[in-house]
């Protein structure tokens, strides 16, 4: 598979891949206790960017409330496997070997709405806090990709 160009990566396509994969694959410890399959949360792209790994927020949407989670994963700009867009392989991976069965929803911040709250991630890596810090830093970079 020929590379990628790093500025070539779709930020917005990697968000919308990761929120559809979890979506579609909303594991059973995702539930609500004692609720039906509607109550599981719906995941909304919402920002992602590049530095020295590919990050990922996330807006989530739950009988709760609204809560904002963030990934953080190695970033193959060549990607793994032939069928696949770099941006899915990235995603895949991160949710193949990071997400795939973790009960997301007990870790997020309902009390808070604005509070991101960072999954897996290596706190040596500055990462914003709120989704306002990130709104702030979307204005100042064009390598964040950010829908409101």
């Amino acid at each position: 598979m020929q590379g990628t160009p790093e500025h070539h990566f779709d930020l917005k396509a990697a968000a919308s891949y990761l929120a559809d994969i979890l979506n579609k694959d909303a594991l059973s410890e995702n539930r609500f206790r004692g609720e039906s399959a509607a109550s599981l949360p719906n995941f909304h792209g919402a920002a992602a960017w590049m530095d020295e790994f590919l990050y990922l927020v996330l807006k989530i949407e739950t009988p709760s409330g609204t809560a904002f989670v963030g990934f953080e994963t190695t970033f193959y700009p060549e990607g793994t496997f032939q069928k696949y867009s770099v941006e899915y392989e990235n995603v895949h991976d991160l949710w193949a070997y990071d997400i795939a069965g973790e009960s997301i929803h007990k870790f997020l911040d309902f009390e808070n709405p604005d509070s991101i709250t960072w999954f897996k991630t290596d706190s040596k890596n500055f990462v914003p806090l709120t989704w306002s810090d990130l709104l702030g830093l979307g204005h100042t970079s064009n390598r964040i990709w950010i829908r409101d």
